[in-house]
């Protein structure tokens, strides 16, 4: 569910998403930024200092 792995060692991120998501196309617009903030979001606990990474991308919406 939403990208996770649930086997009997636990619940892990499935790397067939975080495949999809390594393999995606740079984003070009505003609207593309979003998107991929929006799917980055659902894997804080996957991505070292998350927060670090996704302040200067959120900066580049211009909602903050």
């Amino acid at each position: 569910f939403l990208g996770c792995a649930v086997s009997s060692y636990g619940i892990s991120t499935d790397w067939a998403e975080v495949i999809a998501v390594a393999s995606c196309v740079p984003p070009c617009c505003k609207l593309d930024i979003v998107e991929v903030l929006g799917v980055i979001q659902f894997y804080p606990s996957s991505i070292d200092k998350f927060p670090d990474i996704a302040h200067p991308i959120t900066c580049l919406t211009g909602n903050w």
